[in-house]
């Protein structure tokens, strides 16, 4: 019940606000939402996909309609991660794919 009236609080007084870029709240749901990934990503492999997601996603930034690359970057850290699991599983799984399905 909080969750919803602090979500309809939030609808109603954006406006009161003024420009959020000026508070710099543009950057808030970025920032959280790392925070929230940082603890899962543990693995040299996870880490190396997360920072391929973000380089795909800035680099892919100017060239399409906005949202579009995070999309890309969302949908292909999994991709990889899946074949990065299957070669893990072929060699023995000593990458660090392996040892988190466990």
């Amino acid at each position: 019940m909080l969750w919803n009236l602090t979500t309809l609080l939030g609808a109603l007084g954006a406006e009161a606000m003024g420009d959020t870029e000026a508070w710099g709240l543009d950057a808030a749901g970025p920032a959280v939402f790392l925070a929230l990934l940082a603890p899962m990503v543990k693995s040299a492999v996870e880490r190396a996909v997360a920072g391929g997601a973000v380089l795909l996603g800035l680099g892919l930034l100017p060239v399409l309609p906005a949202g579009v690359p995070v999309l890309v970057a969302a949908l292909a850290a999994p991709v990889v991660l899946w074949v990065a699991g299957r070669r893990s599983r072929r060699r023995g799984g000593r990458d660090g794919v392996e040892e988190r399905e466990r």
